[in-house]
């Protein structure tokens, strides 16, 4: 992404109420990868954004027939996009990422022998996109979200539950080998 492409991603997601903090990018940056190694046959090649040696230039395009519900994303703007040095099949671009977080008000969820404990929900979501880098197509597009309520603000073990139901979703419905075990 340019540096004026993040800069109006920022301006876009300080106007929205749906931020995402520190920790979160670091958590999804962290394990993303690794969770989709775990559900994949592909080998995950991860893009250090620091190490702008890729040099991915993004560009607006409203999703194919096909794809609903339509979307704006972004899509490489060159052909084939180079990650360290490789060509890869596919590529995974995040175009959007939020956990809204709140205490709810109300008695909250009944714990036994603990009477009612105070609840929180977590209302996270992710667009995304897995272009198909060598037929310079969409292969794969959508918008996740996940409701989930709390006994306490959100930590690590709650990040990671939504972020590996959202890459079990995007695996089981993108062209990438999903690894299967059988007994």
């Amino acid at each position: 992404m340019s540096a004026q492409q993040w800069e109006a991603f920022i301006a876009r997601k300080t106007k929205e109420s749906k931020l995402v903090t520190n920790l979160e990018i670091e958590l999804f940056e962290g394990f993303f990868p690794a969770l989709l190694s775990e559900k994949t046959h592909a080998r995950v090649v991860s893009y250090n954004k620091s190490d702008n040696s890729a040099g991915i230039q993004l560009q607006s395009r409203m999703t194919d027939i096909g794809f609903e519900p339509k979307m704006d994303l972004l899509i490489p703007a060159s052909e084939k996009v180079q990650v360290s040095g490789e060509i890869p099949d596919f590529l995974f671009i995040v175009q959007d990422l939020f956990f809204m977080k709140q205490k709810l008000d109300g008695p909250g969820i009944q714990v036994p022998g603990r009477g009612n404990a105070v609840d929180y929900s977590m209302e996270s979501g992710i667009d995304y996109l897995v272009w198909d880098n060598k037929n310079y197509r969409i292969a794969a597009c959508g918008k996740l979200t996940k409701a989930t309520r709390l006994l306490a603000p959100p930590g690590r073990e709650q990040y990671l539950k939504v972020l590996d139901d959202f890459v079990d979703s995007i695996v089981r419905n993108s062209p990438l080998s999903q690894k299967t075990i059988s007994y």
